[in-house]
Order: C-alpha cells, then sequence, then structure tokens
C-alpha cells in the first residue's frame, strides 16, 4: 500500500493516520527537549558566556569612548585650521604656543613660549576666533597673557564695523561680558554690530575680531555711550594660541 501510494505521489492510508496521531504529541516534546538541551548548554559554558557577554561590553565603551575623542580630535583640528588661516591674514610674524593653565579668576592664562622664542611683553595673543589678551609678562620658556576680561585700568582701542567705524577704548567686566566705552553719547551702534581692534596700536593690527554687540545704554553722568559686548572667544574651550611678534 505505501509503495503504491508513493508511486502515485500520495500519501498512503496508514501513514497518514500515523502522521496526524504522532505530530501533535512529537511537537511539544521536541520543544521540551530543545529547551532542555538550550538550558543544560548554557550551564555548562555560563563562564564563557559570561566572559564573551563582558568583552563584548568592553568594545562597546571602547567605541563609545573613541566615538566621542575623534570628534573631540576633529573640533581641535577645525580650530587650528582657523587660527592658521586667520593668523596668516594678520601680516605678523607669528608665535604658535598651547595654553598650559588657565587662571580665570585672576583673568590670566600661561602659554608654553617665553623669551627664548621672542615673546615679549605686550604683544597680542589671537585664536582661531579673535583676540584672546596682551602678553603681561614673559620668563624663558612661559609667557602670562592677560585676557580682555580683566577690568580696568587693562584697555584697549576698538571700533565697531559700520561705515563711518565707531571708536572706543575696550576693557572687561566678566569672562563673558566686555564693555565699550564710547565718548559721543549719539554714537550709531546697534545690537548685532562687530567689535574689532581699532589698529592704533604699533602692536595690535587693526580688525581682529573681538564680539559681538549684545546691548547698548548710555552714560547720563559722563555722556558716554557704552556697549555690552560678547566675546568671540570661548577662553575655557581653546587650547592652542598664535603670538603675533
Amino acid at each position: 500500500m505505501q509503495t503504491t501510494s508513493r508511486m502515485a505521489g500520495r500519501t498512503d492510508f496508514v501513514s497518514g493516520v500515523v502522521k496526524t496521531t504522532v505530530d501533535p504529541v512529537a511537537l511539544p516534546i521536541a520543544t521540551v527537549a530543545q529547551s532542555f538541551h538550550d538550558f543544560r548548554l548554557g550551564l555548562f559554558k555560563s563562564g564563557s558566556l559570561i566572559e564573551e557577554n563582558r568583552r563584548l561590553r568592553a568594545l562597546a565603551q571602547a567605541a563609545e569612548l573613541y566615538g566621542g575623542r575623534l570628534q573631540a580630535l576633529e573640533t581641535e583640528l577645525e580650530e587650528v585650521r582657523k587660527l592658521a588661516k586667520f593668523a596668516e591674514s594678520v601680516g605678523k610674524i607669528r608665535i604658535p604656543a598651547r595654553v598650559v593653565h588657565y587662571a580665570p579668576l585672576e583673568n590670566r592664562l600661561t602659554i608654553n613660549a617665553g623669551s627664548d622664542r621672542l615673546v615679549r611683553q605686550g604683544l597680542p595673543v589671537i585664536a582661531g576666533e579673535g583676540l584672546v589678551g596682551i602678553v603681561q609678562t614673559v620668563d624663558a620658556k612661559t609667557a602670562q597673557v592677560l585676557l580682555l576680561s580683566s577690568p580696568p585700568p587693562f584697555k584697549i582701542g576698538a571700533k565697531v564695523l559700520r561705515d563711518p567705524p565707531a571708536f572706543g577704548l575696550l576693557h572687561g567686566e566678566a569672562a563673558d561680558r566686555l564693555s565699550v566705552e564710547f565718548m559721543e553719547a549719539n554714537t550709531p551702534i546697534e545690537n548685532g554690530d562687530w567689535v574689532v581692534t581699532s589698529g592704533f596700536s604699533e602692536q595690535i593690527p587693526a580688525n581682529i575680531p573681538i564680539g559681538r554687540i549684545v546691548q547698548v545704554r548710555r552714560d547720563e553722568e559722563f555722556g558716554t555711550r557704552v556697549a555690552q559686548v560678547f566675546p568671540a572667544v570661548q577662553i575655557g574651550r581653546i587650547r592652542d594660541v598664535v603670538v603675533l611678534r
């Protein structure tokens, strides 16, 4: 019967009855057997599985750290590119240096370039976004830079990029706030105007970016106009600078 049915391409009656009877029982048994096998395999290989899990987690953490570090390096490289391009356009001898210490409460930072590289007092220090400060003291291997955030008596000449430009004196108020005083109370300035170096100093070239005006007020007592400026350079983030000589 089986041979005849197979030759005819169909299932014989007896095989069909057996299949219908056995398969519903065999399937749960096979599932339980496979689960027991997986449990036994996991039990015997638990040590290696735990170690593999640790290895995979370590690789995931390493990949995350690598991605963060790569992004930081790309940001730093972009800063160096901007610094090199900007410093080249100023037309002065460029002395590259690196920030080795930042003292925000003293409005100073230390760079790893000193008299051995012809750094001297009064030279401007720039980053990729603009002016950082002025060299105040110099040692053989390092120099102290007085930041733009320094309060009076520290002041430098500044101008607002308008037509005609407006000139004033800039000094610091806080790490994120500078002030420019204009002698004329009616000086035409507005929020968003760029403030740059005036160029009146022999050592500080003109048109080095300082920041943007964020507020303008009039000092009625002294008959002057004062603009608050948000600095272009975020001091806490910079690593590479250039001294202009």
